[in-house]
Parts: structure tokens; C-alpha cells; sequence
């Protein structure tokens, strides 16, 4: 089936490891990121830090509600997080790319939607996109911030 598929990415002043954490503890640090009133819920239904994880979302988007069933792994662990929905049949991959000289991570949140067929189909593709990264932007300077901030205050 055809896909379409959407990046969005941010240069973070934190160290990797700790971003990591944060992405992959969907009980504890996870949803602190997440934008509202986008993401109306998460229920961790079973594990709950990286791979082997199962979330329930509940996302609210332009007056609709999505319910998303997400299987976590980590193809790459400490680098790569992937949660699928194989029902909904999206798929989004957080990536950290860390550049220790400097130090910075560079996240990206990318999210791969199979495509709809007719005119539904082609009016999410327009629509959908657009709304999806400026949510993903919104995600990641609050990840940013809340990253930062904690990194600050293990040094202080």
C-alpha cells in the first residue's frame, strides 16, 4: 500500500542519553512532551520504558478523535524508538543523532501514514500533513525545554 510520510526535527542542547530517557519512559518522562489539547491521553497497557511497551493514545485533531494502540521498539537502542499502530497503519520513528562536540542532539520525529483511498484519502494528505508538523514542532521544543531544564539542574 502507498505511503506518505512526514519529518520534523530540532537541535537540542542536552546530552542523548537523557533525551533517550525521556522518550522511552512513556510512564514517568514521555508524557510531559506531549502538546495539549493534541494528546488527550496516554495509558501505558503494558511495560512501559522502551522496547516491548504498549500505549494507548487518544489524540484530538481538528475536532476529531483518534485512539491509537502504539507497539514500542528500539531497532537502534539509545538512538532509534519506534511506535506502531499496524490497525491505524502508522508508524513514527523518534531519532537522536548526537554531535558530542558540540553538545548537541538532533531529534526527529517522523511519522509514515499508509495511505487512504478516493477523496477521503486525498483530503488527508492535504490536510493532514500541515497540522501534524506543527504539532511535532510544538513536541519537540518542549522536549527541548524540559530536557534542558532537567540537564540544568544535574549540574547545579
Amino acid at each position: 500500500m502507498d505511503t506518505y510520510e512526514l519529518q520534523v526535527s530540532k537541535k537540542i542542547k542536552a546530552d542523548t542519553e537523557l533525551i533517550y530517557r525521556v522518550l522511552s519512559d512513556y510512564h514517568n518522562e514521555h508524557p510531559h512532551i506531549l502538546p495539549k489539547p493534541y494528546f488527550a491521553s496516554t495509558e501505558v497497557e503494558q511495560g512501559g520504558v522502551g522496547a516491548g511497551t504498549i500505549v494507548r493514545v487518544q489524540m484530538k485533531v481538528m475536532g476529531t478523535v483518534n485512539h491509537l494502540r502504539l507497539f514500542v521498539t528500539e531497532p537502534i537502542p539509545g538512538r532509534e524508538i519506534h511506535e506502531e499502530d499496524p490497525v491505524a497503519g502508522i508508524k513514527t520513528i523518534f531519532k537522536l543523532e548526537p554531535d558530542p562536540d558540540h553538545g548537541y542532539c538532533q531529534v526527529s520525529i517522523r511519522t509514515i501514514w499508509q495511505k487512504k483511498k478516493g477523496i477521503r484519502g486525498l483530503i488527508e494528505q492535504m490536510l493532514v500533513p500541515p497540522i501534524v508538523r506543527s504539532i511535532y514542532t510544538k513536541e519537540l521544543e518542549i522536549l527541548k525545554t524540559y530536557c534542558e531544564e532537567k540537564q540544568q539542574k544535574q549540574f547545579n
